[in-house]
């Protein structure tokens, strides 16, 4: 099963809206056999309980394309005010992104010009061996930008080209 989180309407199968904005105010998981597809230039904006479980598929963007973004729903900078409230978002402001399950091999994870903030912690890795990522920057987290398990795989030395904030 096939989700799109997209641009503009089109031809697709999936969730698609005319509208670059999607707010998801619960923990949304991505089950096995299921893959979440972002197209570039959407903004993904989080409630307090927000966030993502992958234990599929998440590809967001694409190399040299519009930069995806995942922020809280206070973060009026990028796509303007969307709850209708000015205010300054704060680091921990949803959950983050997680890429956890217990004994998982399927999942499968791919950014590029991803931007992800403001979340507790911005991205988490659970046996996760491999994934891709490419203009990958993580600011403003609360705990972590990027925390792995022992079996998931991170080359500081390949990220020169990205940002990833780490607070402690």
């Amino acid at each position: 099963m096939r989700f799109l989180l997209v641009k503009s309407a089109g031809d697709r199968l999936g969730l698609q809206t005319n509208q670059i904005v999607r707010v998801i105010d619960k923990l949304l998981t991505v089950g096995q056999d299921t893959s979440l597809l972002v197209e570039p230039g959407v903004v993904v904006k989080f409630a307090s309980e927000g966030g993502l479980v992958i234990d599929g598929e998440l590809q967001a963007g694409e190399s040299g394309g519009d930069q995806v973004s995942f922020t809280t729903l206070s973060d009026d900078s990028i796509a303007g005010d969307t709850d209708g409230f000015t205010q300054t978002p704060i680091r921990g402001s949803w959950l983050g992104i997680a890429v956890k399950y217990p004994n998982n091999t399927n999942a499968q994870l791919a950014l590029f010009q991803v931007q992800i903030s403001y979340a507790t912690v911005g991205l988490y890795l659970a046996n996760l061996p491999e994934w891709s990522y490419e203009g990958l920057i993580i600011s403003e987290s609360q705990l972590y930008g990027l925390a792995c398990d022992a079996l998931s795989y991170f080359d500081p030395a390949e990220s020169q080209h990205h940002l990833i904030e780490q607070w402690v």
